[in-house]
């Protein structure tokens, strides 16, 4: 059903991404290409880069931003975009590279910020921001998961008066 679905998506030109998430023991390296494959837009950390590349059959040998470019062409993807922690993040796209330092934080837990990066990531690629401002923000967003204790922060609802 979901890849019925993601099909569909492709169809219809609707972006698709993987954020891919690699967490042994529950991934092989066809479950890597086959989630690739049906995507348009790959996210991953700079810690998955080398098994991903491996999984696509690309050799490790280069640089991490030639080595994210060649993802891009290979697996015909419309964007390739890489954490890296502390350093920020990196956008591969058909007309090059865009690169965002990271953003200055006290790191208290990393738990939930590469969701949130990714989450960050889509919304502003959805709404037709530049690459740039793009990144900026979901490397902001990040930074500031990074901030506090827990995956969701500590957030207090106003009750409804009846």
């Amino acid at each position: 059903t979901i890849r019925r679905c993601l099909e569909t998506a492709c169809d219809a030109g609707i972006p698709r991404v993987v954020d891919i998430n690699l967490r042994p023991p529950f991934f092989d390296s066809q479950m890597i290409r086959d989630s690739i494959q049906l995507a348009s837009i790959l996210k991953l950390s700079d810690e998955e880069l080398i098994e991903v590349c491996a999984a696509c059959g690309l050799a490790a040998i280069a640089q991490p931003s030639v080595l994210l470019k060649q993802l891009l062409d290979t697996q015909h993807l419309d964007l390739v975009v890489m954490t890296r922690g502390a350093k920020g993040a990196v956008l591969i796209t058909p007309d090059g590279i865009v690169e965002q330092p990271g953003i200055p934080t006290l790191v208290r837990d990393t738990v939930g910020a590469g969701d949130a990066f990714t989450a960050a990531f889509l919304l502003g690629f959805l709404r037709g921001e530049t690459h740039d401002q793009n990144l900026f923000k979901a490397c902001s967003i990040a930074s500031a998961v990074c901030s506090h204790s827990g995956a969701v922060p500590d957030v207090s609802i106003p009750k409804l008066n009846s």
